[in-house]
Order: C-alpha cells, then sequence, then structure tokens
C-alpha cells in the first residue's frame, strides 16, 4: 500500500465493510434518497460511506480510507510503500516499508488511462534501474503500538525506520504477452514466508484466507492449475 496505515481496525470491521459493500449492489432506500448522485459507481461509493463509516461512526477509519484512496501517484517506482499490517521478524513485531530512491521517474503522457502506471514504468524500465531502500519498523510499545489495531499508524519519532537492504529493479521488458500470463497465474499472499517472519494481526488472518479463496476463484475462471513458479 502507498498508506502507512490500513482502513480498518480489524477483522471485524473488515468484514463489516465487505458486507456493506456486497449491499451497495442491490436496491436500497438509501440509495434511492441519494437522488442527485446520478453516477451509478458514485451512489455505491456514499451508500457505503454512509451505510458502513457514518452510521456506525467509524470516522477514524473513514479518515484512513479517504487519505489512501485520494492519491495519485504518476508511476510505482516513485513513490513510497508500506505494509501497513505487522509481520514477525524472530521474537519481535516490525511493519515493512519500501521507498524510492531519488531518480527520474517519467510523467505519464494520459493521467486518465487505466494503464499509465504501467506505462510509466516500463519507460522507467526501459532505460534506468529502480531501487528502493527496504526498512523496517521495530514496535517499541505495545501500548502505543497495537497490531490488533491496522489503523493506527506507529510513531517513527520512537521507533525510527531501520534500512535492512536496497531493492534494485534492473532495467527490462517486464510486460511481453508470456510474462504478463505468468503473473496472471501468480497467487499472491504474505502468508508465503518463513515461519520467523510470518504475517501477525487480525487483518492478516483475514487475508490468509480471503486470498486463498480468490486465486482459487481466479485459477477456476481462467482453467489453469494452481502451482508454484518454477525458475
Amino acid at each position: 500500500m502507498d498508506h502507512p496505515v490500513f482502513f480498518n481496525r480489524d477483522a471485524r470491521s473488515n468484514r463489516g465493510l465487505a458486507e456493506a459493500i456486497k449491499r451497495s449492489m442491490r436496491p436500497s432506500l438509501l440509495k434511492s434518497l441519494m437522488f442527485w448522485i446520478r453516477d451509478e459507481s458514485a451512489k455505491r461509493s456514499a451508500y457505503i460511506a454512509m451505510r458502513f463509516f457514518v452510521f456506525e461512526f467509524r470516522f477514524h477509519e473513514l479518515s484512513a480510507l479517504r487519505a489512501a484512496v485520494s492519491k495519485k501517484p504518476r508511476s510505482p517506482l516513485g513513490i513510497t510503500y508500506w505494509s501497513a499490517t505487522y509481520y514477525r521478524l524472530g521474537p519481535i513485531a516490525v511493519k515493512y516499508s519500501a521507498r524510492p530512491l531519488a531518480a527520474w521517474v517519467p510523467e505519464p503522457t494520459d493521467m486518465t488511462s487505466p494503464d499509465r502506471l504501467r506505462a510509466a514504468m516500463a519507460a522507467r524500465l526501459s532505460r534506468f534501474e529502480a531501487r528502493f531502500d527496504f526498512m523496517v519498523h521495530v514496535r517499541a510499545s505495545a501500548e502505543r503500538m497495537p497490531i490488533e489495531d491496522a489503523s493506527i499508524e506507529w510513531s517513527e519519532v520512537e521507533s525510527p525506520f531501520r534500512k535492512v537492504a536496497t531493492i534494485v529493479i534492473p532495467v527490462q521488458v517486464f510486460d511481453s504477452p508470456r510474462q504478463m500470463e505468468f503473473c496472471e497465474d501468480l497467487s499472491n499472499t504474505p502468508w508465503h514466508s518463513l515461519p520467523e517472519h510470518r504475517p501477525i494481526g487480525g487483518i492478516n488472518r483475514v487475508r490468509k484466507v480471503v486470498y486463498e479463496v480468490l486465486s482459487k476463484k481466479r485459477h477456476e475462471l481462467n482453467k489453469r492449475a494452481r502451482a508454484e513458479p518454477g525458475p
């Protein structure tokens, strides 16, 4: 994520948001009262905001969601990323972050294009490598740095990020038809890790189940077998 916190506190909140999204697809009195909103997608978004965040007094989570979705990055290689959720690093709990090292990042030629971020990344990697500082944020206080509330930002004053590695993305062409097909067959999950690095916290426990279901469904629709990638 390109935002330091998640927009749901815990598993219960995450399920509530999913249920509100599902209900927003059906006719309702609340949606019908929003007569001034013509666009159906905008009406659904307004319904979710009212039904889940406002009516249930989840203003802190609404603020985090609005801050996350309001960003308009110009390239995936020019923004800072956060894990937003928590992980083991041996006996301690940490968050992760990846910050781009200062370098040229191309401007998209068309900010309205749905492929603008891919185009910007392709333009950069066709000529230059990209580098990120990979950092860990060590939990210093159980009280002020909770694990079961993913909407709370950990203090960088109390516990600064520590650089542990450099991510290097070499010059390449990454969007050939063969590579795009290979990408479509991959399954992403933070639980694909060593036990010493496993995800922790309620949001990550939800992700373990949801990502597995999504992977199975996508491979079923694509009529492809799920398998580990080869060399």
